[in-house]
């Protein structure tokens, strides 16, 4: 005799059990003639169907970090444990959805559902930004409408974004356009 104490969650025939529903159920064999009795403890998991990912790209630049997420689907899965890689760790690591930028380049991203083969992808761009601005000049004389020109030395030489916005903090006494600087009237 085949018995289940939660047919919802797992029903039994002949000795063949049959998810029904996430849960756990026990399941007992009994002998007709003696009432001897077995015993069986049935899991049901629910399967993953999915996984979304918070962000499919990101750009950071070198030292800089992102936190991404990751949405297994249902909502009620059993297991809801994701995997996260990087394609290159020279460029990105990632450690728990937390994406760390350490050089210059792409890096794809990927949480994957540790049940099943569900993934989702984050595209990070890292940029080598500019560590260190200097000008060839700390300070210079000039007279009206007279124009020197300020050169910029940026560190590392090999600086992915090299734009510079240069300012005057009084244009009524100088103006500067891309590192020219004129005396004004």
């Amino acid at each position: 005799i085949w018995l289940s104490d939660k047919a919802d969650v797992a029903s039994v025939k002949d000795g063949v059990v049959t998810a029904k529903a996430q849960g756990t159920a026990v399941i007992t064999a009994k002998t007709k003639d003696s009432g001897v009795t077995a015993t069986c403890t049935v899991t049901v998991k629910k399967h993953t169907e999915g996984i979304k990912i918070s962000s499919n790209s990101e750009t950071l630049y070198v030292g800089k970090s992102v936190k991404l997420t990751a949405e297994v689907s249902p909502a009620d899965a059993t297991n809801k444990n994701v995997v996260w890689t990087s394609s290159d760790d020279v460029v990105a690591t990632v450690k728990n959805g937390k994406v760390t930028a350490l050089r210059s380049g792409i890096a794809v991203i990927t949480a994957k559902t540790e049940e099943g083969e569900f993934y989702g992808i984050c595209i990070v761009k890292v940029i080598q930004g500019i560590d260190k601005l200097s000008l060839d000049k700390g300070e210079i004389i000039i007279d009206k409408k007279e124009s020197v020109t300020l050169t910029a030395q940026i560190s590392p030489i090999d600086a992915d974004d090299k734009a510079i916005i240069w300012t005057s903090t009084d244009e009524s006494v100088a103006k500067v356009i891309d590192g020219v600087v004129t005396g004004q009237d």
